[in-house]
């Protein structure tokens, strides 16, 4: 109930009459459940009006100066009281004078004399539709500011949606590239007859035409290999890619019920069967004994029985060359490696005593080296002193710096191809065996050659190489040998690869903080991505080296001080 109010919370009625009976009528009538207000004039009413506006106006309209459809008229034109409701009071009640009032903007009117509870009716009917009014204008606030708060909400979820769809579009064009270069790498790998690292390489590749006619190829020269297992292994795989590929159907069959008969065995290549006593002699050399597989073929230790001199005899077996490169192709690449090779007689590197052809058969013979490669010290704890690490780097660096001034560049420097014999402390740097001439017609550019976690940058690119990209794999090799573990590390050769190009490595010295400072400062240097940011020479780098290992205290790996 109105009356129940506090006065605070009454609704204010503003009553405008020049007539103080009217008024005094008025204001009695009022004040019980209203909080009444009174002017005398139009212009009295307007600035009450405008300073404190009412929740209702009754609004004489015969009154001298202004009359009400002027002060109406007025309280209308001004946005501060244009929405105050006002009830015209009248003496005349004529359709005119009604038309003439709502015109002017008054909601009703009342006849005088004023009766009481028609005036009061009239007040609270008024007041109650004014809150009425008030309330839904209220809400449609409400509504107003949640629908733009829901346009503006829609707006950030549409950018949001189109930077997911452009993060997506480009995450699409980078696993396309990276599939790309997966399958160059690949198809690279297979062309120098690296089959092992072919295999794992294009198995990454999604399934495609290119794809699938690169590993059927593979399977052909695993199983010109003889190597029925891994043959099996890729033509299941590309079974489950497309099942209908060519003859793949009759050769998954024909290769299960194979491998069924064998027991699980697989039958033995040609190069199994030579290593098993096959082979007696090539030229002139007597076979003693098997050594391992190398990067083209079998490794034999041999004997020249006219001098009885120990060699080492790296062969390749030239029928097994098929696809991308003949026979002949073949034969020639692997005289030029000997001749490449045979030009460097460095005290650091491995000597070339004679090359030959033997049959199917293409061999090298070299210095037989004692002692074993420096794979066997990377491994944290078995980790020569820094000291020594460092004296046998700026070796390989001056034995690389020769080779490149005679126009040979190693292209694939790693632990493995350096063999260090600790009772004289000499060290030689073995296979030259992916080294060609810088100098040679026959360009290299876009093949692929080396171990992926020592490769420069420009080498995974594969772009034509100088010296520099050695002067990289050595630092890689620094880094290996001082810290235990790699610059790079990643779950995929795609990742290793990104990186590669693109990543700094781990700073040296977050694994061993007591480094040297100058030890981080030759592997960054020689780790630079930049060619021209590295070292120019071998040279150079051994020099730095050396000046490095002078000036350092020396140091065992782990954190100790060494005397």
């Amino acid at each position: 109930m109105t009356d129940a109010l506090p006065n605070a919370q009454r609704p204010t009625i503003l009553v405008v009459d020049d007539t103080p009976q009217n008024l005094s009528l008025m204001s009695g009538l009022l004040e019980e459940h209203y909080t009444a207000k009174l002017a005398p004039s139009g212009a009295r009413a307007l600035k009450i009006a405008a300073s404190h506006p009412p929740d209702l106006i009754l609004l004489d309209i015969m009154m001298p100066e202004m009359d009400g459809y002027e002060v109406c008229t007025a309280l209308k034109a001004n946005p501060a009281t244009a929405g105050i409701p006002v009830i015209f009071l009248t003496a005349m009640d004529t359709m005119e004078d009604e038309e003439k009032g709502l015109l002017a903007g008054a909601v009703d009117y009342i006849t005088k004399p004023i009766s009481p509870p028609i005036l009061m009716a009239r007040v609270r009917n008024q007041l109650a539709l004014k809150n009425a009014i008030d309330q839904l204008r209220e809400q449609n606030k409400v509504v107003e500011q949640e629908r733009l708060r829901a346009r503006e909400l829609l707006h950030r979820l549409k950018e949001a949606s189109d930077k997911m769809i452009e993060q997506n579009r480009l995450l699409k064009v980078e696993k396309q590239r990276a599939f790309d270069f997966l399958f160059t790498l690949g198809s690279n790998y297979l062309a120098q007859g690296n089959l092992d690292v072919a295999w794992d390489t294009l198995r990454q590749c999604p399934s495609s035409d290119e794809v699938m006619a690169k590993l059927y190829t593979l399977a052909l020269e695993l199983e010109a290999a003889g190597q029925a297992r891994k043959v099996l292994a890729v033509v299941q795989h590309m079974a489950q890619s497309n099942p209908e590929f060519r003859d793949i159907p009759d050769r998954l069959a024909r290769l299960a019920a194979d491998e069924a008969a064998a027991s699980g065995t697989g039958s033995l290549s040609a190069s199994a069967t030579r290593s098993l006593g096959g082979i007696a002699s090539l030229g002139r050399y007597r076979i003693d004994r098997e050594l391992g597989h190398g990067a083209m073929g079998i490794v034999y230790q041999g004997t020249d029985p006219s001098i009885g001199r120990v060699v080492a005899i790296k062969t390749m077996e030239l029928h097994l060359a098929t696809g991308a490169e003949d026979a002949q192709g073949v034969k020639e690449r692997f005289f030029r490696e000997a001749e490449s090779a045979g030009r460097l007689a460095h005290s650091d590197i491995v000597a070339i005593y004679d090359v030959g052809e033997q049959g199917t058969l293409a061999y090298i013979a070299m210095e037989f080296l004692k002692g074993t490669d420096l794979a066997a010290y990377v491994a944290p704890e078995k980790r020569l002193p820094i000291d020594k690490v460092l004296g046998i780097v700026a070796r390989v660096a001056e034995a690389l710096h020769f080779a490149h001034s005679q126009g040979v560049i190693h292209r694939d420097i790693k632990p493995s191809n350096i063999i260090y014999e600790a009772q004289t402390d000499s060290v030689k740097v073995t296979d030259f065996g992916i080294a060609s001439l810088v100098s040679s017609t026959q360009s290299d550019s876009g093949l692929i050659l080396g171990t992926p976690s020592y490769m420069s940058p420009e080498q995974t690119a594969g772009k034509v190489l100088d010296g520099r990209s050695d002067i990289y794999s050595l630092g890689v090799t620094l880094y290996q040998l001082a810290s235990g573990r790699l610059p790079f590390q990643a779950d995929s050769l795609a990742q290793l690869l990104f990186k590669i190009a693109n990543e700094p490595p781990v700073d040296i010295r977050t694994i061993e903080p007591d480094f040297p400072a100058c030890v981080a400062g030759i592997i960054e240097k020689a780790l630079a991505k930049n060619p021209d940011e590295r070292f120019a020479t071998g040279e150079q780098m051994a020099r730095s080296v050396n000046l490095c290992r002078r000036s350092m205290t020396v140091f065992a790996p782990g954190g100790g001080q060494r005397s």
